[in-house]
Order: structure tokens, then sequence, then C-alpha cells
């Protein structure tokens, strides 16, 4: 008889999260795009012909930090693998897609749902995760590259989810943040920010975590086993180089600068929306100027970055 066991994905970092509908009570499925940001350095020409390396900046002049897209799973969550308990592997992602496979019928491919509960209490409900409509007026839709098959170079990773249920994650010791600066047309946001997104299958029988090159189409299957906890648990992240394993330290979270790196994933038109309404409001670091990112307003001990997943909306069906 084929053991099943329930499988447990986390995706925390910077992950854009592109749903096939307006409404997310009605989507039937959800991409996860990890964000490239493995190469902020870019090398400056002067007009003397000198270089020199420096950050890559965003659409409003502030430095982008370099982040890692990778894939973590314990030790005994992986078929084949003798070793202690507690350690990990860990797969860095460059331009791969990420699918799941099962027994037929497979979870992974069934029961499609979102949690869309408007209780204010649940801070399992994607209420609770930051969208684009928060911080920039329409258009605001992401670039169609980045849904391809062989997707932009702003894409580290793409994730399709077409099963399970869909939850959002807010850490209890989070507090409450506000999108500053709050831009003409915008609905701007007040509250707690969902850190994470979980994916949660039931039963699987026989799970594997499938690695596929988009450029060269090699492929790595990885087969999945239940660990001690009676549970298969992956974790797909995008963290910046300053605690990319997410330690927790008992610190006061800070304004999300790396939240910045999702304006690359926009459309061109809604780049130069951005633009326009952003050079009515010049001057960083204060908070009232530039793009708008997540700061803390009711500030309580956290693990150091801040980067939360955000929802985007795409312009036409995919």
């Amino acid at each position: 008889m084929t053991v099943k066991s329930d499988v447990e994905i986390l995706f925390t970092g910077l992950i854009a999260l592109v749903p096939d509908s307006d409404n997310l009570a009605t989507a039937t499925k959800l991409m996860m795009l990890l964000i490239d940001g493995t190469h902020p350095e870019l090398t400056d020409v002067g007009e003397n012909g000198s270089t020199k390396a420096s950050y890559r900046k965003s659409l409003d002049g502030a430095a982008l930090r370099r982040h890692r897209p990778f894939v973590r799973i314990p030790f005994d969550n992986v078929t084949g693998i003798d070793a202690p308990q507690g350690g990990e592997v860990i797969w860095d992602l460059v331009s791969t897609k990420i699918s799941f496979v099962a027994n037929a019928p497979s979870p992974f491919a069934m029961g499609f749902s979102i949690n869309t509960s408007t209780d204010i209490n649940d801070h399992t409900s994607f209420q609770y995760v930051s969208r684009t409509d928060h911080s920039l007026p329409r258009p605001n839709f992401i670039e169609p590259a980045c849904l391809a098959v062989r997707p932009s170079r702003e894409v580290a990773a793409q994730v399709l989810l077409t099963g399970g249920r869909i939850t959002g994650w807010v850490p209890q010791a989070d507090g409450a943040w506000d999108v500053l600066p709050k831009l003409t047309g915008t609905t701007g946001y007040h509250g707690p920010l969902a850190h994470g997104i979980y994916a949660r299958y039931r039963e699987v029988a026989a799970p594997y975590i499938v690695l596929t090159d988009m450029n060269s189409g090699s492929m790595k299957a990885v087969a999945l086993k239940a660990g001690a906890n009676g549970k298969v648990q992956i974790h797909i992240a995008n963290m910046c180089d300053d605690n990319p394993l997410e330690w927790y330290r008992n610190e006061k979270p800070q304004p999300d600068a790396d939240f910045r790196w999702y304006y690359e994933l926009l459309s061109p038109d809604a780049k130069a929306n951005a633009l326009k309404l952003i050079t009515q409001n010049p001057g960083l670091p204060d908070p009232t100027k530039g793009l708008p990112v997540p700061h803390p307003s009711i500030a309580r001990g956290g693990s150091g970055p801040n980067c939360s997943p955000r929802l985007f909306l795409a312009e036409k069906s995919w």
C-alpha cells in the first residue's frame, strides 16, 4: 500500500503572486514568481570612458539589495537521505520552473481555493496580503513576459499552483504596517501584512518536487516522504543576504526597502505611470517621497527582514 502524507509548502520573501482572475474567490490557479535579485550590481560608464561598479537602482533611484532564491527541504522529508535530523537540503534557483507531482488522483492539481475570508481575526486570509492597488493606481499590471514559458530576466523561478488550499501567514509577533507614501488614486494600506503564503495538500501519495531548467529543459525530480512530524514540509524563499534563513532575532522591524524590487515587474505603462507619480514627490529617504513601501506603524520584535509577498494582476487572462 502506498503511504500518503500531508504536504505543506511555505513561500516567503520577494515572491509575486499572479492569480488568473481579479476575483480571488473564483480564481483557478496562482502563479508564484520569484524575482531574480541575484544581479544587483551594474557597471556605470563615465563620460571619459571610466567604469565603476554600482548597485542596481530602483525606479526612484534607491539601491536594490541582492536577494537569493532557493528551496529548503528537511533531510527527513527527502527519500534516500540518511542524515542527522535537523539538517536541510537547499537548492539555489536559477531560471527554474518548480512543479509537484504525485500518484493519481493528485491533490496538487485538485481542490484549488484561496482563503478570501473577511474576518479581521483570520490572519491566514488574503486580505492581509500586500497588493499593487495599495501602492499604485491602475493600470498597475505585471509585465506579461514574466508569465511566459521562458520568462523575462526579472524572474528567477516560476511555481504554478492549480490545487490545494492557499492561505496567508502573518507572524504572531508582527505589528501593523502603513504603505507610504500614499499616492493619488491608490487605496493605501494600514494593518498587518502577510509575511508568507502557504499551500497545503491532504493525503498525497508518492509526492515529488520537480525542478526544470527553463533554458535547457533538463529536469531534477526528488522523491519526498513524511518526516517525524508526519508531514512533508517545503520552504521556497527569496531572501536578502541579511538573514536568508530567517532566524528569529528580537529586533524591531524596519521599513521594507526591498519592496522596491516589485516595481521592476510592472508593465511598461505601469512603470511610466509610477515614474510620473513619484516625480511629484522627489527626495529620498523621506517616507513621504519616492516609491511606496511598507513602514512599521506598530513595531514589535521580529526576525530582521520584512520581505513580504505581493499580489499582482495580469492585464489579460493567462
